[in-house]
């Protein structure tokens, strides 16, 4: 009888064990089939992201290539087409040929507001150098390098910088020689400088149809540097259209073509540009002045990335980037907003934001976030919790300032550290009112100084 009761047990035990062995690898299974369709995912997210990134920038009709520490811009004066009709044939093709439906992409500038594709600002930059390439206006009749926000650019940044133009249906009223050398005089001019932080030595060179050249240093302009703090100006007088060139103004150069009767008329006379600066460093990247955000709907999976001013794959292979460790904190950085809602007791919690490190080889820290929302009621926010642990309290056991704050208020969180291509939830924001139907704009801050926005829709 015992014997029978024993062997009995052990039977169970041991059906009892393959039962859970069977539901473990169930699990399994279905744990290791989530991870490939996670992985699938996000593999598509990136690639879309990239290819949309690098794309855009083919709107501008500027064009550049690297050698060592000179970049060259080459470009073509007025545009074949206008920038911002490029950007609309970019995007209906977008639209309608590439984004498959589950796909939705949206462009930020970069304060994180929502614009269409053909609204981005006509800048290029070159970072982290700040020099800034930029057409004021969308058909390209003028253009304007300058060093932003910093004010002039300083000759520890940009060490010099080459001109070259060619009007191809343009001649010069006056051959460039020294007996004509009165027509072809910079007024004002700063040039011919030395000492100051902000002596950039140049060359010039301009080429009209017929192949005269006029040309700094030389008999007819005999300068080689100008302060980039003050403004030197010549306008140099061709048919059918006027050039005007300024050096300095707080910038590198400014180009206008123009009539020759009226110097605010445009002109349609055709001008081949090539600018080439040279810096400190090859390490220099270029930037869009936007974001692009793709993402999946039926997997509530997304991509924010910053707009590349260059080809990437061809920087890496020149290796002027930084390996993948090196990147920003920020560029590792992802969010998904897609199911973002405000919820719980008098809609005061705002849930459902998932903040992402899509690096492999790096942490990410974010050590502070400013919250900031439109309509703006005079609400006030108390808590701030991310992955089930509180990183800011008004009640000032955790983070500062104390109290509860208003729109705006940039929060000094406990360092919170995402790993290695992990995913974790905004837990909430909680509010002493309640905020539904509100646009938040999370901005966060990372312990490498780089910054992040995050748009949530309430």
């Amino acid at each position: 009888m015992r014997r029978g009761f024993v062997l009995t047990l052990v039977a169970f035990i041991l059906f009892v064990t393959l039962v859970n062995m069977v539901m473990q690898m169930r699990t399994d299974r279905a744990r290791v089939s989530s991870w490939s369709q996670d992985m699938l995912v996000a593999r598509k997210l990136l690639y879309v992201t990239d290819d949309v990134g690098e794309d855009v920038r083919f709107a501008y009709s500027v064009r550049t290539a690297r050698s060592g520490i000179a970049l060259t811009f080459t470009d073509t004066l007025p545009a074949n087409y206008s920038i911002d009709r490029n950007l609309r044939g970019y995007r209906d093709f977008l639209q309608q040929k590439y984004l498959t439906p589950e796909l939705a992409l949206q462009f930020y500038n970069m304060t994180g507001s929502a614009i269409a594709l053909d609204a981005m600002p006509t800048d290029l930059v070159v970072r982290p150098y700040n020099l800034t390439y930029h057409y004021p206006d969308y058909g390209q009749h003028q253009l304007s390098i300058y060093c932003a926000p910093n004010g002039y650019c300083n000759n520890t940044d940009i060490r010099s910088v080459s001109f070259a133009f060619t009007m191809p249906n343009s001649n010069f009223t006056y051959i460039p020689s020294s007996g004509n050398k009165s027509h072809y005089a910079w007024s004002p001019s700063a040039l011919n400088c030395s000492g100051q932080p902000a002596c950039i030595n140049f060359t010039l060179a301009i080429t009209d149809s017929r192949g005269y050249v006029f040309s700094c240093p030389s008999a007819t302009c005999n300068y080689s540097t100008f302060r980039s703090d003050q403004a030197s100006l010549l306008t140099v007088q061709m048919s059918p259209c006027w050039l005007d060139l300024t050096l300095g103004n707080s910038g590198i150069i400014q180009l206008k073509l123009r009539q020759p009767s009226d110097p605010n008329a445009s002109c349609n006379a055709t001008l081949n540009s090539t600018i080439s600066p040279t810096f400190p460093s090859q390490s220099y990247y270029l930037e869009l002045p936007g974001r692009v955000s793709v993402g999946d709907v039926n997997y509530n999976a997304s991509r924010v990335y910053q707009l590349p001013g260059e080809n990437i794959s061809a920087r890496e292979l020149t290796e002027t980037l930084p390996s993948r460790a090196a990147y920003l904190d920020s560029e590792c950085f992802n969010s998904d907003t897609t199911n973002a809602y405000a919820g719980g007791s008098g809609y005061k919690y705002v849930y459902g934001v998932l903040f992402a490190n899509i690096c492999t080889e790096k942490n990410i820290h974010i050590t502070n976030i400013k919250p900031s929302w439109v309509p703006n009621s005079s609400e006030k926010i108390e808590i701030v919790r991310i992955n089930n642990t509180n990183v800011w309290n008004y009640d000032g056991s955790i983070g500062s300032p104390q109290g509860r704050q208003p729109s705006g208020t940039k929060l000094d969180m406990l360092d919170w550290t995402i790993g290695p291509v992990k995913t974790i939830p905004l837990t909430y924001l909680r509010f002493q009112q309640g905020m539904r139907n509100k646009n938040i704009t999370l901005n966060l801050t990372f312990s490498d100084n780089s910054t992040a926005v995050v748009m949530v829709r309430t």
